[in-house]
């Protein structure tokens, strides 16, 4: 399998690109990497718009209504930005070693996981924690819900797998090794008919969410730390440990 090429590539973190999330309006790309700072990119002209205090390993997300952008890491406890002002309107107490964050798609809670803790729910009316989700993992890459909220997927450390539950009852659907040695990205299609994963070896790969089966593989030429789809779910942008952000056409 020859590397593939991409669409458009720009240059994003120091040190590695290690989280992308796009406004709901598709009109901002927010990144976080290596470098402890999260970067703003204007999707019309492809250029930095802003940057704002952020975390080393940074996982970004926007809010599913686009009032808020969560930035966390490791270092410091998550930020809560105001999207309206760009500034920071609180921090999440004891979430000083998060390794990712995702927001249920009716914007009521965030989600946020730290090794060897469970994966912690804060209400987003008043940034409390409100409970956690109980699933016996010690360790956790990566999580995705699917848009209509039924669904959550997690990458695991072991053999790059991903595990697959309904978010409700927390039923285990399916498991599946989607990269070696480690999954680092995750992330469903708009339509929620797909998942993206990435990984330490290099490949981007989509999975149907109706079969949980491989449809399409592409060589991205380095280690893929992050994953997104564009919000007409036409291509995906992945970040790389080279701090590149780059985008494929997956249609």
């Amino acid at each position: 399998m020859g590397q593939s090429q991409a669409v458009q590539t720009i240059n994003g973190h120091h040190g590695g690109t290690t989280s992308l999330s796009f406004s709901p309006d598709g009109t901002i790309l927010a990144t976080g990497g290596y470098d402890c700072s999260v970067r703003l990119w204007d999707m019309a002209s492809g250029q930095e718009m802003r940057s704002l205090d952020g975390h080393r390993r940074g996982h970004v997300a926007f809010s599913p209504d686009g009032s808020f952008l969560v930035s966390s890491g490791l270092h410091a406890n998550a930020t809560i930005y105001c999207c309206a002002t760009w500034q920071a309107m609180c921090t999440l107490p004891e979430t000083a070693n998060a390794w990712g964050s995702a927001f249920v798609p009716d914007g009521s809670r965030l989600a946020t996981v730290q090794p060897q803790s469970p994966i912690q729910l804060w209400n987003t009316v008043n940034w409390q924690l409100e409970g956690q989700i109980g699933i016996d993992i010690d360790y956790v890459y990566a999580l995705a819900f699917a848009p209509d909220g039924d669904t959550l997927a997690l990458a695991l450390p072991e053999n790059g797998l991903v595990r697959v539950h309904r978010a409700d009852t927390l039923e285990e659907l399916t498991a599946f090794t989607a990269h070696q040695p480690f999954t680092y990205g995750l992330a469903f299609s708009p339509d929620g008919t797909k998942l993206a994963t990435g990984g330490a070896d290099g490949v981007l790969r989509l999975w149907r969410t109706s079969d949980w089966r491989n449809h399409l593989q592409l060589e991205c030429g380095g280690l893929v730390l992050c994953v997104t789809f564009s919000p007409d779910g036409q291509s995906v942008l992945t970040g790389g440990l080279d701090g590149t952000i780059s985008t494929w056409a997956v249609q």
